[in-house]
């Protein structure tokens, strides 16, 4: 032993007695026991070197005996240098495991001090299974107040009963062998009855110098729980729910609301602790909480349920709500919790009140007669039923050059429903592209300048006929549901005026083939009469010419072909007076007037012009109402042959002109009957002329009617306006 003395600082005791109270006062890193001392005192020694290695000095025969008594190892009494070498080894060995349990002992005192302060679920656990040690995240993880609620708490407490005896085995496993076990997940209980699922680290640690049990808890709870997951404080998930405008919640299987969003105390009212306290029929009114309270059981059973119904705010509110709710499960498939979706539907019941409602404005524009009573009836919808306050409906003129308001609401005022280019402004831009615009802002919007008190739009076409348009003084007032339902009505008033156009076509073809079928009588009755009697007279006077030879027989043949010809030149004439306008332009009536004059001032008579309107008018055919005018004041105003004063004005405050002469005039109860065919008071008259008249008339779409002149004479009136 001389060699390795010299290496080390070593000390001696002669007895057992004397090696303790030297291991008691000294840090001693190794002890060497040589001698053949009862095993009852080496034990004693191994006993009270607690963190110290006790090798002993043995023999060939008694080895095995020392190290039962509790020796770390034995070192060999004889074999020279090979003995020497393997003593000095061995008691290296063991100064480093002196050394290196001191360092583990400070570590833990460390570590000690920092354990009750992290935020890592942690247990300490001593040898008998008592905690002695916690953090706070253990703490908050096993849902107790603090650290200080776990120590002296059994290990096995705080586990579920299921899982206990497998954390005894990890336990001891740990203590009995200093050796860490593999991670394993383990279920651990709360106060509450609560589960949480934890993957479970054990370690062999120190604690005040005792060896003791570490685990480290890592959670794992989404895997197994959901909800748990889910409503857990740290999740990232809720954060991120918040940002739905729909309500989002969440209920775990004791029917308990774990989670909600944001949106649910917009919704209802109420804040977050009020939420905390109620359950969850409270949110209902009382007449709907039950089908309520069915529908969450319905979800737990069948995995999935809707549920239409209205959502109780603070002030005593309805809101009609749609919910939708979905079972979670965890990895074991057991239901353990709903998440239910609730959305508002007060803007899809008000789209769904509204197409109701428009569904039957259809039915109502079909009383329509008039374009302007189907504008009319299209504004009174749109703000009794969408709530438009200024709205319009403006129909395209008959040249197709402008757009003018038909119907507008009271609360628009005059600038706003002016006439507009169909080149300019959102309302030309929708009828010339045929599209809809829904425009947020107009002071953005390039069409409309300048810019005015209105910021929101809605601009639809109604069809080839106009544009409905709704305006509102703040940005963004209208939607895409607005512009659905706008779209919608502008639909019913396109095919309204669809119908009133192909009514009036109908009543204008009725009219016209009426008209024709009138002249058709007309002719059949002078061919039946008119006409044949000069051709009666025409053949008798032939026969008497034969066998006479008389002049006056001849004279009388060429009068009745004179009066054929008469009549079949008026009778084209008539025709042609019925037909329709095709063209028309500017015309002077004084221009018209002068050169009709000359084809009937051989008969007599003078022509004054006293003023001279322009009219829009097919000349040709205002000649020939002109010329039948002057004829017939000519040839059946004159008083005693003497010469008739025809005079054309305009009149004083309708727009048209007027043809009035000084003869005879026309008696007042014979008026009405004028313009009817065949009406004549002269012996040799066809009684086309003032019907000609009438029809060149309404050809043009004007109005003719027949008064007293101021000479006493017969005054015509034709009004173009």
């Amino acid at each position: 032993m001389d060699a390795i003395e010299s290496e080390y600082e070593v000390g001696r005791a002669n007895s057992v007695e004397a090696a303790r109270g030297v291991l008691e006062a000294s840090q001693v890193g190794c002890v060497v026991v040589d001698g053949a001392g009862s095993d009852d005192a080496l034990s004693r020694l191994v006993a009270s070197a607690e963190r110290t290695k006790v090798l002993a000095v043995v023999g060939d025969d008694d080895a095995t005996a020392r190290l039962r008594t509790g020796a770390n190892d034995v070192l060999p009494r004889d074999g020279g240098d090979d003995a020497v070498a393997v003593a000095r080894n061995r008691i290296a060995e063991a100064l480093t495991w002196q050394q290196t349990t001191e360092r583990v002992s400070l570590a833990s005192k460390s570590r000690d001090a920092l354990v009750s302060e992290a935020s890592v679920p942690v247990l300490l656990i001593a040898q008998d299974g008592r905690i002695i040690e916690a953090t706070e995240g253990a703490a908050e993880y096993l849902g107790r107040d603090s650290a200080e609620d776990l120590v002296g708490m059994e290990m096995p407490s705080v586990v579920h009963e299921d899982d206990r005896e497998r954390a005894l085995e990890r336990f001891e496993r740990v203590i009995e062998d200093l050796d860490a076990v593999p991670e394993a997940e383990l279920r651990l209980s709360k106060p509450n009855g609560g589960t949480v699922y934890a993957a479970v680290s054990t370690s062999p640690a120190y604690h005040d110098g005792e060896l003791v049990a570490q685990a480290v808890a890592r959670d794992v709870t989404d895997r197994y729980d959901p909800v748990q997951a889910l409503t857990g404080k740290d999740a990232v998930v809720p954060s991120a729910l918040n940002v739905l405008q729909d309500v989002l919640f969440v209920i775990d299987a004791d029917g308990e609301l774990r989670f909600w969003n944001d949106a649910l105390c917009e919704t209802t009212g109420y804040d977050d602790a009020e939420i905390a306290a109620m359950d969850p029929d409270g949110f209902f009114p009382e007449d709907d909480a039950e089908a309520a309270i069915e529908s969450l059981k319905a979800v737990f059973e069948e995995g999935v349920g809707t549920l239409e119904a209205p959502l109780l705010r603070k002030d005593g509110e309805s809101v009609p709500c749609e919910f939708r709710g979905r079972a979670v499960e965890n990895e074991a498939g057991d239901v353990v919790g709903i998440v239910g979706l609730g959305r508002d539907v007060r803007e899809r019941k008000r789209r769904e009140q509204a197409l109701r409602t428009l569904n039957t404005v259809g039915t109502e524009l079909k009383d329509c007669e008039t374009p302007t009573a189907a504008a009319e009836r299209t504004v009174a919808v749109a703000t009794e039923v969408l709530d438009m306050e200024f709205c319009d409906v403006s129909l395209i003129d008959d040249a197709g050059t402008h757009l003018e308001v038909a119907a507008a609401t009271e609360a628009l005022d005059e600038d706003a429903t002016m006439r507009m280019d169909v080149e300019e402004g959102v309302a030309g831009l929708t009828f010339r592209s045929g599209r809809s615009f829904l425009v947020d802002d107009l002071d953005e919007f390039d069409e409309v300048e300048p810019k005015g008190e209105f910021h929101s739009l809605v601009s639809v076409p109604v069809g080839e006929y106009g544009v409905f348009q709704a305006v509102a003084e703040a940005a963004g007032a209208f939607d895409e549901t607005d512009l659905e339902l706008v779209e919608l009505l502008a639909g019913h008033c396109e095919t309204a005026l669809d119908r009133i156009e192909r009514e009036a076509t109908l009543r204008d073809r009725t009219a016209s083939l009426q008209a024709q079928n009138e002249r058709l009588d007309e002719f059949a009755s002078v061919v039946s009469h008119d006409l044949r009697n000069p051709l009666t007279l025409l053949q008798a006077e032939l026969e008497m010419a034969e066998e006479t030879g008389a002049p006056e027989s001849f004279d009388r043949v060429r009068d009745a072909i004179v009066r054929m010809d008469d009549l079949i030149e008026d009778l084209l004439s008539l025709a042609r007076a019925g037909e329709g306008v095709a063209e028309t332009e500017l015309v002077s009536v004084e221009s018209a007037a002068v050169q009709c004059w000359g084809t009937v001032s051989a008969t007599g008579g003078t022509l004054n012009v006293d003023s001279s309107p322009t009219v829009e008018a097919d000349p040709t055919r205002l000649r020939q109402l002109l010329e039948n005018l002057f004829r017939n004041s000519v040839e059946h105003g004159q008083i005693d042959d003497g010469d008739v004063t025809v005079t054309v004005g305009s009149l004083p405050k309708d727009a048209g002109f007027f043809v009035a002469d000084d003869g005879v005039g026309i008696p007042e109860g014979e008026r009405d009957r004028v313009f009817e065919s065949g009406y004549t008071t002269a012996q040799d008259g066809t009684g086309f002329g003032l019907r000609i008249v009438e029809d060149v008339a309404d050809a043009h779409g004007w109005c003719v009617s027949v008064t007293e002149s101021d000479a006493g004479g017969a005054r015509f009136e034709i009004r173009t306006d």
